[in-house]
């Protein structure tokens, strides 16, 4: 549906400028969030009518996006910024196929709970218990968010050209290298 990928039009771009300024982590979480918002007013919609216009879906669909454009840019950046500059073609490609991967995976694993439930309760309840299970894999992702570097600018502090490890000095602490 349009709104959707116009939702990420309007913030991916926003994404990449505050990315410079702002953690990366930071705002994959509030894409996250934004996200779960837009999903979760689509299943509750579900629950209360029988049938959801193009209209009735326009709004949470396009907060569904600007959630993606928030999430993508920076959940890239910061991946790839925690590599060394000749690791960079090898880690894109390594992410963009783990990006395939993981689609291909949330489509089929999604795709089975709303055949599953679609066969015994009807297309509403099928869309809002799917709908509820993407909420979940978002929030999974939301808890796990913390273990990404904060910034692109961080993880790529880190990172040595040579692929060796990169002592690391904490605040009120020794030299630890890091375990990367």
């Amino acid at each position: 549906s349009a709104p959707c990928p116009a939702g990420t039009g309007l913030t991916a771009p926003l994404a990449g400028t505050v990315l410079a300024r702002r953690p990366g982590r930071m705002l994959i979480q509030l894409g996250t969030v934004i996200s779960i918002i837009g999903y979760a007013a689509i299943a509750m919609l579900a629950g209360h009518v029988s049938h959801l216009t193009t209209w009735e879906l326009a709004g949470p669909l396009l907060v569904v996006g600007m959630g993606m454009g928030l999430f993508v840019v920076p959940a890239f950046g910061t991946i790839i910024a925690a590599v060394s500059d000749a690791e960079t073609g090898s880690a894109s490609g390594t992410v963009n196929a783990l990006q395939q991967l993981g689609s291909g995976i949330g489509v089929a694993v999604l795709g089975t709970i709303f055949f599953s439930v679609l066969s015994h309760h009807g297309f509403s309840e099928a869309l809002r218990h799917t709908l509820w299970w993407q909420v979940a894999g978002l929030g999974a992702l939301l808890v796990l968010s913390p273990l990404l570097a904060a910034t692109p600018a961080a993880a790529a502090s880190q990172a040595a050209p040579d692929g060796q490890l990169v002592p690391t000095i904490q605040p009120g602490s020794a030299a630890q290298p890091d375990s990367r």
